[in-house]
């Protein structure tokens, strides 16, 4: 068994830039037609459907979308601290220096495994590691369609704002969604 690695607190420089870059990047991600609540609500891109070639041309890009939120959404929960072990919510494992989580923000607090919504994050997590991480068949894994997402991303969302974002005096919306 491995012993777990001790998180490291960010250097000031670091720290911005996963507040204002790494983070935003993840929830941009995720955004595009999904259904959040304002002010977080994204319409999905509308293009000019032509022909069939448009069709199929529009239909890859929902694909890597798609495929895009699982992997973002994964990064996501697992860094505010969540993970799913076994049918439950638990922390998430730091098993390298390399590895980051939420507490090694100024302000970054683990969201507990305790709290109800964990569940929702760790079957979440489950089902995002399982559908993107390789092929599998019957695994009857956790629903990772536009609406759990969107729940999940949500409550990430209100935890980063309470914790780091409001620690550091920023706001996650206004980094998330500006064109910088």
């Amino acid at each position: 068994m491995t012993t777990p690695v001790q998180i490291q607190m960010l250097t000031p420089q670091k720290q911005h830039r996963w507040l204002v870059e790494d983070i935003p990047h993840r929830i941009r991600g995720m955004l595009t037609g999904l259904p959040m609540r304002d002010p977080w609500q994204i319409p999905a891109l509308r293009v000019g459907l032509q022909n069939n070639a448009d069709k199929i041309a529009l239909r890859c890009c929902g694909n890597s979308v798609h495929e895009g939120r699982l992997t973002a959404m994964r990064w996501l929960i697992m860094f505010v601290g969540i993970q799913e072990g076994r049918g439950v919510a638990i922390e998430a494992r730091i098993r390298i220096p390399t590895d980051m989580r939420i507490d090694a923000i100024s302000g970054g607090v683990v969201f507990s495994p305790k709290r109800p919504e964990a569940l929702i994050l760790a079957r979440v997590w489950k089902g995002c590691s399982q559908a993107t991480s390789h092929p599998t068949q019957d695994t009857d894994h956790p629903d990772v369609r536009e609406k759990p997402l969107a729940e999940a991303l949500h409550i990430v969302v209100e935890h980063l704002e309470k914790t780091v974002y409001a620690a550091n005096g920023r706001s996650l919306l206004t980094d998330t969604l500006s064109m910088a």
